[in-house]
């Protein structure tokens, strides 16, 4: 899996996004999860880490 780049607002698939500024992770379990600024640097930067799949839920 390609580790792509997103941004703030950025509507994504459930699954552990990671900042790109301070490396926080947060979980997106729902299916319409949009990226929020990040609570602990307020970076707008995010990277998939791990997407999750039907069996994961």
């Amino acid at each position: 899996m390609s580790r792509e780049r997103l941004t703030t607002g950025t509507e994504v698939a459930p699954g552990i996004y990671r900042c790109n500024a301070c490396a926080k992770q947060i979980d997106c379990q729902d299916e319409e999860c949009k990226l929020p600024q990040c609570s602990a640097c307020g970076s707008f930067s995010w990277r998939t880490t791990r997407l999750l799949s039907k069996k994961d839920s």
